[in-house]
């Protein structure tokens, strides 16, 4: 019966734990940055994403950073560079993740 009870009261915290993740993964970033996405080409796969910081120095002049994602033109996405778009965007610069293909 106490076994029972613990694998029960396990699971339950296991359930509350999976929720809590999914709603911090879900809840957008609070890092101050925001995205944009334009389309640049003729198809609709033909999509960039901006990340610009929201701070004084945004409106400055300041690098461009095209990023390219990895995958043989067989797989990935400009959302894999995400969190890496989201830190140079903080450190200063504007970088653009693209799909390609």
């Amino acid at each position: 019966m106490r076994s029972r009870l613990r694998v029960a009261a396990s699971g339950s915290l296991l359930l509350a734990l999976l929720a809590a993740f999914a709603i911090w993964a879900l809840a957008p970033p609070r890092d101050g940055v925001t995205v944009r996405t334009v389309h640049y080409g003729h198809q609709a796969r033909h999509r960039a994403d901006i990340y610009e910081a929201a701070s004084p120095a945004a409106a400055a002049r300041r690098p461009a950073l095209l990023l390219i994602h990895g995958g043989g033109w067989r797989a990935g996405g400009r959302g894999e560079l995400a969190g890496l778009a989201r830190w140079l965007a903080q450190q200063g610069m504007l970088p653009v993740a693209i799909d390609y293909r």
